[in-house]
């Protein structure tokens, strides 16, 4: 059929071709892939969309069909700016359908084979679009797993992501890739990933528009592989505002990863306190920062469908093994490194990003507005907390125990000879399920507040740590989260940050210690998705101890309990470690079945999350010790706090202890001061447990390790704790029978 004027430029339509798939009009072939072939409709308003109808072979899968009706239930609701809306599907027709909206422009692929590189403005509008479209896909519980160059529609108002999702729904979530490609994360190749995936394909797509060529070249499939999974990218031609950020998104190591929200803030913020904190301000941002530099992209009109080959691969040795380092001397080159590093992403444009290590602490400076008032050296040294107080994780224990470090500060003499006020405390948020992004916005409000009441210290939140490093970035104030930061993305201008609860990777790694401890040589790794980064630590855990390990991956829904033990019986291990967060003892108790009368060994990965009255006898998990030993909970009972979950209340309670001590030592409530001493008070020194004998021994001159509620205190350089204290807990006749475990994080 010959073109319509004013429609996209398509192929014309074959006999075997529908001409209207209700409420659409079908007008021409867009292209084709291996999931279906995408025509141009038109909508009842007039508007043009993209219909991809699935190819007859995948319509008689049954696991297709389930799985490709829960991506169309799943992202008719998602959106965002620079991601190509859902606007309707049939999941339940002939030949299943999905249609979104349709962009005019060329896909990246397109662009750089015929016009080369984007220009370094809009480099930076691509990546920041790129990354707002997967946060808001992150957002809604999904994630692309086929972000690639053809998947990228450069309209004229601003990159276009598109596809997400279809690429699960035709191959499981367990599913490797057919053939490694360069935006394939390496954990894909082993069949599991999420959305730290994802992230890494932004990073190589980056690459790909600055340079023209990915960042693990190209070639045979299998050599790609092999640079995906042994070599560093090659990251020369990136601009330098944008080499640590996306050298961290390409890192081998899923933790090592921002998030794509982060990104979005890194990228669009112009100056102190301007970093998007919600999905709309993300939008807005990404908005602003397309029309300065992004419009009037030229060539965005498609000169006709097409299947790109592959971009023209750089010079480099395609034998694996035999290439040399391509940039020794670069600055920004990132070693390969085990576990989370404090990679510092790059500084949005205006800023000033100036970072060094000073008491093991992630140290910024810079300056900053939104109405805080001006800290000094005069002040009485103030805390405040941020903390859920509505809401299924409302913690109401949490001031009580803020309030119980203070009070004993106050009885030996207060801070420097001036009491310490009451905290002053504000609401987080409710960040239970469904709530994370109101929670996050919520807890970005709560902690401006607290700044404006003139806080030194902010304790807090329980979740959300990030958002909330933003909203103190440039005021000099410590903050002390019960949370990692899972990314440096947002410290752009200020603020002095550590956590003071093991992290996630940090309890795998105790898992991990306690099955070597046990003697265990094999063990089988049974995961739903929502567990991969917990694997990932687990699994290098057991890698230090010597232990093998298989992953036996499961969605937790469409299979059952005893066909996942059925599979598990048949790996040969030693042991089952059970990262689960949609089974529980149903799996448990279908692993017991399989081995008769003797329950083979089972390990939990949070035994809190489990009734042991639900549980085989001999089954262990492991968690944080989160109630600070006995003591401390009949201590904190007697105050009024729910003796029943004290969870985060030892973490706050010395938070507050060690800011005193610092600012003691330091001889200042000066967070810019004190910060500088808080490895002192903790990393070496003499044993002491509480502060008035911690700080007289700091007066006579003797180096200290306060050793508070929670244990000992440390940090790495990202100010991750690097000292824990975990349950290791064993059903035993319905109850468990616990003992502590203390622990030095690995790498």
């Amino acid at each position: 059929m010959p073109p319509i004027s004013g429609t996209p430029p398509t192929l014309p339509l074959e006999s075997s071709d529908p001409r209207m798939i209700p409420p659409f009009e079908i007008h021409g072939r867009l292209g084709s892939g291996r999931t279906g072939i995408v025509y141009a409709a038109k909508a009842p308003d007039g508007r043009w969309s993209a219909v991809r109808v699935i190819h007859p072979e995948h319509a008689d899968d049954p696991g297709f069909r389930q799985r490709f009706s829960r991506l169309v239930q799943a992202t008719g609701h998602i959106r965002a700016r620079s991601l190509s809306p859902v606007l309707s599907g049939g999941p339940n027709a002939a030949r299943p359908w999905i249609a979104t909206a349709y962009h005019a422009g060329p896909s990246l692929a397109e662009q750089v084979q015929t016009r080369g590189p984007l220009p370094e403005a809009r480099v930076r509008v691509l990546a920041a679009g790129m990354a707002e479209a997967l946060a808001a896909i992150h957002a809604a519980g999904g994630a692309h797993h086929d972000l690639k160059p053809s998947n990228v529609i450069l309209s004229p108002d601003g990159p276009k992501v598109v596809d997400y999702g279809i690429a699960q729904a035709l191959d499981g979530p367990s599913s490797p890739p057919e053939t490694a490609t360069p935006w394939t994360a390496p954990e894909l190749l082993r069949g599991r990933g999420g959305p730290e995936s994802d992230v890494f394909a932004w990073g190589a797509l980056v690459v790909y528009a600055a340079t023209g060529t990915p960042p693990f070249g190209t070639g045979p499939a299998e050599h790609v592989s092999y640079r995906l999974l042994h070599e560093e990218p090659d990251l020369r031609g990136l601009p330098d505002h944008l080499w640590n950020m996306v050298g961290r998104a390409l890192a081998k190591d899923p933790w090592e990863r921002s998030r794509a929200s982060d990104l979005v803030r890194a990228l669009t913020a112009t100056g102190p306190g301007t970093a998007p904190a919600t999905p709309e301000e993300r939008a807005d941002a990404v908005a602003a920062l397309a029309e300065r530099d992004w419009a009037p992209f030229p060539d965005t009109v498609r000169v006709g469908p097409s299947t790109p080959a592959e971009a023209p691969p750089r010079t480099r040795a395609e034998a694996p093994g035999t290439e040399p380092d391509p940039f020794p001397e670069r600055r920004g080159h990132r070693g390969r490194r085990r576990g989370r590093t404090g990679w510092v992403l790059g500084a949005a444009a205006g800023a000033l990003l100036l970072v060094s290590a000073v008491g093991g602490l992630v140290l910024l400076t810079g300056g900053g507005e939104n109405g805080a008032t001006a800290v000094t050296t005069d002040d009485a040294l103030t805390f405040g907390l941020l903390y859920p107080q509505n809401g299924a994780l409302a913690a109401p224990h949490l001031p009580v125990a803020a309030q119980y470090a203070i009070d004993e500060i106050n009885t030996a003499g207060g801070v420097l000879g001036a009491p310490v006020p009451d905290v002053h405390t504000a609401d987080e948020g409710d960040a239970s399920e469904g709530q994370q992004v109101q929670a996050e916005a919520a807890a970005v409000e709560g902690a401006q507040r607290l700044l404006a009441d003139g806080a030194h210290v902010v304790l807090g939140p329980t979740h959300s740590a990030l958002a909330t490093h933003t909203a103190v970035t440039g005021k000099r104030t410590v903050q002390c989260a019960q949370e990692n930061l899972d990314s440096t993305a947002d410290i752009d201008d200020g603020g002095y940050y550590f956590s003071s609860r093991p992290g996630v990777a940090f309890l795998a790694q105790a898992l991990g210690r306690t099955i070597a401890d046990n003697g265990h040589g094999s063990v089988a790794i049974l995961m739903d998705e929502s567990r991969s980064l917990y694997a990932d630590a687990l699994a290098a855990s057991l890698d230090g101890h010597g232990v093998s390990y298989t992953y036996l991956l499961h969605d937790g829904i469409t299979t059952g309990a005893a066909t996942i033990a059925g599979d598990a019986a048949a790996v040969e291990a030693d042991a089952f470690a059970v990262l689960s967060s949609v089974m529980g003892p149903e799996l448990v108790q279908a692993l017991a079945r399989t081995g008769g009368e003797t329950v083979p060994p089972i390990y939990l990965d949070h035994s809190h999350l489990y009734d042991p009255a639900a549980l085989p006898d001999g089954v262990t998990g492991v968690a944080r010790n989160d109630d600070g030993g006995q003591g401390f909970r009949q201590e904190l009972a007697a105050l009024g706090a729910d003796a029943g979950d004290l969870r985060h209340a030892p973490y706050v309670f010395d938070c507050v202890t060690v800011a005193a001590l610092a600012a003691q030592a330091a001889g200042s409530t000066d967070p810019a001061v004190f910060v500088e001493h808080m490895a002192r008070v903790t990393r070496d020194g003499t044993a002491c447990e509480d502060f008035a004998s911690c700080r007289d021994m700091l007066a006579e001159g003797e180096e200290i390790s306060y050793r508070g509620a929670s244990g000992r205190f440390a940090w790495d350089g990202s100010g991750s704790r690097t000292f824990g204290v975990f349950e290791v807990s064993v059903a035993t006749s319905g109850t468990y029978e616990t003992r502590v475990l203390e622990l030095e994080a690995s790498g």
